[in-house]
């Protein structure tokens, strides 16, 4: 089947309207984000059983038809590792689709390994091995070459046979609800909503700062993620996460000293009201570093019990051991967070009776000690 290549609005048109009826759509972007706060999409890719096609979007000056079709609530996405894909949807249109089916996700409930490649899994459970030769291809540069386009339609080509047959595996195996927690995530809008106040919390160094410091630490990190968002360039470029750290233990006091520092203008100003506001903060509103509490002695030896019944469930179940639960999960369940993962779905029904084993167990020691 020859890949139709879409960059003129009534190629738009003709695909849009061979997409409308299908109960499901294989789909990919090739993008690019090295010197953007956002993706920039150049490329997009779709296939169904019938169709499989390239749209041009720096050709397209209106891509609202491909996406109310990607959109549609009847249509079910197909993905691998779709949550880039799904950022680019949220980013270009502040939707996401009604439903997903995620290649990756699928995989490691059929065997394949945590986090399967796209080539891997097309490899498995197909058999062609899909080349490299494009994989560094800057995808804004026009014409695209023959060579281009069938390594981006490939993308989507084998995706669609990919997911016929994981779908069919999965009803054989009675699996297909076990996907339901891991894609309802994906769909989520605050996975995609841009919160600059939060951001503070993935600043590498941010353990230095505590108290008012830290109060100052999260006014000068969404200063930074406002400003990289209104310039649409990487946050590192408007201030690195070292020299952050460093400008909010020097607590500069006016935008004569934040430009002392190199920051001037009207950012330089931005970042000192920030500041101003941040020291203006009573205590009881700094924020606080998530600090997980140490377990015990007796708990890290429940997690490594836990840990290997788990192993022994997942080789018995064909399934990756770090698909059904992973040492972070496991410490999260046995320090007695209720909200962690294995407490729902496949992976708590899978768990369960190791979990009220070893549970029961530590339980009982600390009474044991207790007495």
């Amino acid at each position: 089947m020859s890949t139709r290549l879409v960059d003129t609005p009534a190629a738009r048109d003709a695909l849009c309207a061979a997409l409308r009826d299908a109960p499901w759509i294989a789909f990919d972007t090739e993008f690019l984000r090295a010197r953007s706060y956002y993706p920039r999409l150049c490329l997009l890719q779709v296939a169904t059983p019938e169709v499989v096609a390239c749209v041009d979007p720096l050709r397209l000056d209106d891509l609202d038809p491909v996406f109310d079709v990607l959109l549609d609530p009847r249509h079910l996405l197909v993905m691998h590792s779709g949550e880039q894909d799904l950022e680019i949807l949220y980013h270009e249109t502040g939707r996401l689709p009604r439903r997903v089916f995620d290649t990756q996700v699928a995989g490691a409930v059929l065997g394949l390994g945590d986090q399967v490649s796209y080539a891997a899994a097309v490899e498995a459970m197909l058999g062609p091995k899909l080349g490299k030769a494009h994989t560094r291809t800057d995808w804004s540069r026009r014409p695209l070459a023959p060579g281009q386009l069938t390594y981006a339609a490939d993308d989507v080509r084998f995706l669609r046979d990919l997911y016929v047959v994981q779908r069919d595996a999965l009803a054989a195996k009675g699996r297909t609800d076990w996907l339901d927690d891991d894609l309802a995530e994906l769909l989520s809008e605050d996975r995609y909503r841009v919160r600059p106040e939060t951001t503070w919390r993935r600043v590498k160094g941010k353990g230095r700062c505590t108290g008012a410091a830290l109060a100052r630490l999260q006014a000068a990190a969404a200063w930074r993620e406002r400003e990289a968002m209104l310039a649409d360039t990487p946050r590192r470029w408007v201030l690195d996460d070292g020299p952050l750290i460093d400008l909010v233990e020097r607590d500069p006091k006016d935008a004569k000293a934040i430009a002392r520092l190199g920051i001037d203008g009207a950012a330089g100003r931005r970042l000192a009201e920030a500041l101003d506001a941040a020291r203006a903060l009573p205590p009881a509103r700094w924020p606080a570093h998530a600090f997980r509490r140490a377990l015990s002695p007796e708990e890290e030896a429940a997690v490594d019990r836990l840990l290997e019944a788990a192993a022994a469930i997942a080789e018995a179940e064909g399934i990756a051991p770090p698909a059904l639960a992973t040492r972070a999960q496991v410490k999260r369940l046995v320090a007695g967070d209720d909200d962690c993962a294995l407490r729902r779905g496949w992976r708590a029904a899978l768990l369960h009776d190791a979990v009220i084993e070893v549970l029961g167990a530590l339980e009982g020691g600390r009474v044991s000690r207790d007495r």
